[in-house]
């Protein structure tokens, strides 16, 4: 008698650390892919975030450029304006400067 109820003892153990053994685990690996998918999620979106700001850097910089082009045109064309215009003042600073030794010109 004593063998018969060992062996079911036996038994019941062996199904007990099967059923353990079964789900060891395996729940919290599942858990560990879905946290790291979620935060590659989050790196490919800060990712596409950056890529879609680019153009926008782009076109501001072009405007700016384009800004300062203008500004330089107007101030180059108004300084020119004031020597042809006969301001004797202004029409006198390019002899000035052709009579300083070492000069421009």
């Amino acid at each position: 008698m004593r063998s018969r109820f060992s062996g079911w003892v036996s038994l019941f153990v062996a199904s007990l650390f099967s059923l353990l053994l079964t789900g060891c685990g395996y729940n919290e690996f599942q858990s560990l892919d879905e946290q790291t998918k979620s935060a590659w999620s989050e790196v490919l979106n800060q990712y596409q975030r950056r890529a879609d700001l680019v153009p926008n850097i782009v076109a501001t910089v072009k405007g700016e450029a384009a800004f300062e082009q203008d500004t330089l045109t107007k101030v180059v064309e108004a300084r020119q304006g004031h020597i042809d215009s006969g301001d004797t003042r202004n029409a006198e600073r390019p002899g000035r400067f052709q009579q300083i030794p070492g000069g421009a010109g």
